[in-house]
């Protein structure tokens, strides 16, 4: 096993589904090469098939990358506030790798469809940085965590906002659905995990 020090941060790590290839994002350092992003790269993701990996970037972009050969498929440029470049914190793709979710600084959710690159909708109702997105196993429900404490769910096929889940004394950085789709995990930087039951 071969360990890289790039010499710089690393933001965030996904494995590929069959555990063979691992990203990771980094302020600029090369470990393998997928270059582009002009800033910090701060997401990444990984399709179902292990096929693509999603980067999401300081620099407003989140980059679609070919696993075989690093080569880059896709730039998606979402909505853009005025003089204001929202950072993509978070992505996941859906089950079925056709809807790509970005969590961004301005407290807003991107969701993109892959295959024509085309920005769908734009939920909002978070007053801080969504610091992390997850799909329910059937991907028609997407979670998100934010800064401002909060658990948001969303209607996939229109945005709509579900519920709101509020618990937690500090930003909530990870959220993860069980594989059945019945409990919700998030995590918080006040030290706890909470799991939360999801009414279909």
């Amino acid at each position: 096993m071969q360990f890289i020090h790039a010499n710089a941060a690393i933001s965030s790590i996904a494995f590929s589904p069959d555990g063979k290839t691992l990203a990771a994002g980094s302020d600029g350092a090369q470990l393998h090469k997928l270059e582009g992003h002009t800033d910090s790269a701060l997401s990444v993701g990984f399709t179902s098939d292990g096929q693509t990996v999603a980067s999401g970037s300081s620099d407003g972009t989140i980059k679609l990358w070919n696993v075989s050969d690093g080569s880059l498929s896709m730039t998606l440029n979402g909505y853009k506030l005025e003089n204001y470049i929202s950072p993509a914190k978070a992505v996941a793709f859906s089950p079925d790798g056709r809807v790509l979710a970005a969590g961004l600084g301005d407290g807003s959710e991107e969701l993109w469809q892959v295959s024509a690159g085309k920005l769908l909708r734009v939920p909002r109702g978070h007053t801080s940085w969504v610091e992390s997105v997850a799909f329910s196993p059937d991907g028609q429900v997407l979670a998100s965590g934010s800064a401002d404490n909060t658990i948001r769910l969303w209607r996939v096929s229109d945005g709509q906002l579900i519920a709101t889940l509020s618990a937690h004394s500090g930003p909530v950085l990870g959220v993860a659905f069980a594989p059945d789709g019945k409990v919700l995990a998030s995590a918080s930087r006040d030290g706890t995990v909470r799991l939360w039951g999801i009414v279909p």
